[in-house]
């Protein structure tokens, strides 16, 4: 996984903003990470302190990153941390209070990691959540 402004990694891509993409090393094959369920490509970053932030599962198929993208997820917007599923290419926000509620904005610290099954997402930062 990988982050890039370039516009010529795959049709559809801007040069803005920035992008994670994932690629298969023993076909080629690249995938951008950082779009929603339809395929589109978000609208906003994908860093935090002008770098990727993001965890890959030991086999590639779950990646979490940090992205400000109002397209992404429906409802979503600020910095949120996403967990998408490389194989089915779904796309769930994971920055969320127990209740479910979304942050209103999440400041992260750190790495983030994610487990072998993406049942699991390990990240350390402050959540925001309007009064």
């Amino acid at each position: 996984v990988f982050g890039s402004n370039a516009n010529n990694l795959l049709a559809g891509t801007t040069g803005n903003p920035n992008h994670l993409y994932r690629k298969n090393l023993d076909t080629g094959e690249i995938l951008r990470v950082t779009e929603n369920a339809a395929g589109v490509a978000g609208d906003g970053a994908t860093s935090y302190g002008g770098a990727p932030a993001f965890g890959v599962s030991p086999d590639g198929r779950f990646v979490a990153f940090v992205s400000d993208a109002t397209n992404l997820v429906a409802g979503a917007s600020g910095l949120q941390i996403y967990l998408k599923d490389m194989d089915s290419g779904t796309l769930a926000v994971v920055s969320r209070t127990i209740g479910g509620t979304l942050s209103a904005n999440t400041a992260l610290y750190g790495p983030v990691f994610v487990s072998s099954d993406g049942n699991s997402v390990v990240f350390h930062a402050m959540a925001f959540h309007p009064s």
